[in-house]
Order: C-alpha cells, then sequence, then structure tokens
C-alpha cells in the first residue's frame, strides 16, 4: 500500500488515492450500525430513553408546567401531591412540579450553551 504524503494543496483525487474518502451512504450506515448496536443492550436502550425524556421534558416545559414557578400562592402552603400540583407546594405554595419542570428546562440550555461554546 503507499503511503500518502501531505502537499500543501490537497485535491479530491488525492484523497481518494489515500483511501481517505469515504462513500456517500457510510455516515447513513454508522448511525444505523450505532442506533442497532444501542437496541441490542437493554442498558444503553434504557439510559437512551431517560435522556430523550428529559430533552423531552425540558423542550416542552413551557406547555407541562401548569403554573409560574417563582409566584408565591400563600393560600396553597404546603399543600401534598394532587391533581392540582402533583407534587404538592413548598411553604411558599410554589408549584413544586412547575420549578422541576423550569429548573430542567433551565439546566438543559445553560449546558448545550456550555458545550456550544466549548
Amino acid at each position: 500500500m503507499a503511503k500518502a504524503t501531505v502537499s500543501p494543496t490537497w485535491n479530491l483525487d488525492d484523497i481518494a488515492e489515500a483511501g481517505l474518502a469515504q462513500p456517500h451512504g457510510h455516515a447513513w450506515q454508522v448511525l444505523k450500525n450505532a442506533a442497532w448496536e444501542l437496541w441490542r443492550n437493554r442498558l444503553a436502550t434504557a439510559g437512551a430513553v431517560m435522556v430523550l425524556t428529559l430533552l423531552l421534558v425540558a423542550v416542552l416545559a413551557p406547555t407541562i408546567a401548569r403554573y409560574d414557578p417563582v409566584k408565591q400562592n400563600y393560600r396553597e402552603m404546603l399543600q401534598g401531591p394532587s391533581a392540582a400540583h402533583y407534587f404538592g407546594t413548598d411553604k411558599f405554595g410554589r408549584d413544586i412540579w412547575s420549578r422541576v419542570v423550569w429548573g430542567r428546562s433551565a439546566r438543559q440550555s445553560s449546558a448545550c450553551w456550555r458545550s456550544s461554546l466549548g
């Protein structure tokens, strides 16, 4: 096998000759293989489902949170879980479910920003 040499100007023929070029469907095949391996491993599948669920909750926070997470309502202090407040309320009357959902959304967006900045 011929050894590839690096030249200041590369063209497509040099890349193909060096064996570095990938067929067009290679990326799709890699994704298919990764999905198949993920599906075969039950623990990895369970983890992927959990991560996707958390991402879905973060994206749908405005829709699934029924109350403002910071608004205080002293008439509903320290209520237990019910149909009105899924996780109950805290000592200031704030809905705990809304606080969890919005907190997840804020954490997810800050994580995305941090990872995109490097």
